[in-house]
């Protein structure tokens, strides 16, 4: 437990010195049926410095994207500390090798369980996601994904569905509130926008049918990053009361006085579980929303989502299950301005302190109007300052204007995996000059995956997944601004750009040493932004 608490410095000195002795130390406790070890080892070698997309993603970080050639061991232990009726509790740590740089590096360290058969809880690192399903075949999630390293936290809810007695089990919940500390280097170069130290919050809750075959469900998940310090080592304020409700803040000033506090994304996850003796199937729509306008389902406003079908076939050796899916991130509320702006000083207007619209009229413009009510001074600004479009546009998810490195951890996803980053982008563009209001600068994603895993033989696995994409960048990068009209020089995705990433894995499981098991992933990715080819071989040990 006291690598819990210690700082990641004391923690990296700790793990480089002494891993050994903390992952073989409890070895003895093996027979007594308490403790699991695992051991695995990854050995990459790629033909580009960017490598394939699913070499890395969705895979806990374990993998350097930008790493041509690389060799990994992960060594991973559990010990059940606790198993009694109304409590259990599982303690366990795991320690990644690199041989690029010979240092070692604590992946997990973290105690989990239950209280009272019914109450979760996770503390510490931990390799586990309490929303996350199918990663292996799917894209990833908006949020709450297996994509980046784990992040230090403290996690407690109902991690699986409990029936509600008290309705005779027609309704069925899952929920869970987070908070944790984003404790990688997020500084960048003159960039001034970006803290070190960020707090993130997190928080969903999941509403099911309980009965019968076929159960509907509903659910909305919450993030929220607060606090850290800017490069000048200001602290940033932190209004716990505000972020958890999503208000604005007077405490925080500046945009947060007017605005929630802290940066916000969030999704709305609907879906049917329909469960049969043949096959397991889920039907699955998300909807990301950074604010207001994309939170309104009803409005027509958010025209972003992630529709996907899974199924589990029981009875079927060659295919077990098979995914398919679509999504599409490339509207973000539309194209048209965030914000109504005066068109003159360049203060933001709000329509609700305005008494007098006629009045107003001729302060801005000089014009007198008569009996010019709110919907026709906002369509005059429509008209003449926003290209027709409607305000509240450009959302521009999993950036931030007051956190660059938005939803990243160790420089991947947190949000979106399908998203690019400006560290993957500079190696298939490095000549393209960044706007740096955000650290994601393709955002703007549509595609379709397929993936389906299975047996060719007894015990030899395999998984193939292909996603098929098409690029459109940024609306911060698009513009010079993102409150400006005009389109800057040499866009990277002023057309179009199609990209295609694929992955085929082959697992080999020995028959007489059915603990052990070897692999190989070969991974391509192709089209307008990059080629990149990569090998991926391995083993797992599990006793």
């Amino acid at each position: 437990m006291f690598l819990l608490f210690c700082s990641p410095k004391i923690i990296n000195i700790i793990m480089n010195k002494y891993i050994f002795l903390i992952l073989f130390f409890p070895i003895s406790l093996i027979a007594q049926n308490k403790l699991s070890f695992e051991i695995g080892s990854n050995f990459i070698t790629s033909s580009n410095e960017l490598l394939p997309h699913y070499t890395y993603s969705n895979k806990w970080g374990i993998i350097n994207p930008f790493q041509k050639n690389q060799g990994l061991l992960l060594m991973s232990g559990k010990y059940n500390l606790i198993d009694k009726q109304k409590i259990n509790i599982n303690i366990g740590v795991s320690g990644l090798f690199f041989s690029y740089d010979n240092h070692a590096y604590l992946q997990e360290a973290f105690a989990s369980g239950s209280l009272f058969k019914i109450i979760d809880f996770s503390l510490g690192k931990q390799m586990y996601s309490p929303i996350a399903t199918y990663e292996e075949l799917t894209v990833g999630a908006f949020l709450g994904n297996s994509n980046a390293k784990p992040i230090p936290r403290a996690t407690f809810g109902f991690f699986d569905y409990v029936p509600l007695r008290f309705l005779k089990n027609y309704l069925e919940i899952k929920g869970g509130i987070s908070q944790g500390i984003l404790d990688d280097d997020r500084y960048v170069t003159d960039i001034n926008n970006c803290a070190n130290d960020v707090l993130l919050h997190e928080k969903w809750v999941y509403v099911r049918y309980g009965r019968g075959k076929i159960k509907p469900y509903a659910g909305i998940y919450h993030s929220a990053l607060f606090g850290g310090k800017k490069p000048d080592g200001t602290n940033i304020p932190i209004d716990l009361k505000a972020t958890f409700l999503s208000q604005s803040s007077d405490k925080i000033g500046g945009g947060d006085s007017v605005y929630i506090a802290g940066a916000h994304e969030g999704l709305w996850d609907f879906g049917v579980d329909y469960k049969t003796n043949d096959y397991n199937l889920k039907l699955y729509l998300q909807k990301p929303f950074t604010d207001g306008s994309g939170l309104e389902l009803f409005s027509f406003k958010n025209l972003d989502y992630k529709i996907g079908l899974i199924a589990d076939i029981k009875n079927n050796k060659f295919l077990k299950t098979f995914a398919v899916e679509y999504f599409y991130t490339a509207d973000q509320s539309g194209e048209g301005l965030a914000d109504i702006l005066h068109p003159i000083t360049g203060n933001q207007l709000f329509l609700g302190q305005i008494d007098d619209f006629d009045k107003a009229m001729y302060d801005i413009f000089g014009k007198k109007t008569k009996g010019y009510d709110r919907d026709k001074f906002l369509q005059y600004f429509i008209d003449n300052y926003n290209n027709g479009y409607k305000y509240g546009g450009r959302d521009n998810y999993d950036n931030n204007d007051y956190y660059y490195k938005g939803w990243t951890y160790n420089d991947l996803m947190t949000g979106f995996p399908m998203f690019h980053t400006a560290d993957i982008a500079k190696r298939y563009a490095p000549e393209w000059n960044f706007n740096n209001f955000g650290y994601i600068v393709n955002n703007r994603v549509l595609g379709f995956n397929i993936a389906a895993k299975g047996n060719i033989l007894d015990n030899l696995e395999y998984r193939i997944k292909i996603t098929p994409t098409v690029n459109k960048g940024a609306y911060d990068q698009k513009y010079i601004h993102r409150y400006i009209w005009r389109e800057k020089k040499n866009y990277l995705f002023k057309s179009d750009k199609y990209e295609t990433y694929s992955s085929l894995l082959l697992n080999y499981k020995f028959k007489k040493y059915k603990k052990i098991s070897v692999f190989s992933e070969f991974n391509y990715d192709f089209g307008d932004l990059y080629h990149s080819f990569s090998l991926n071989t391995g083993f797992k040990f599990n006793f």
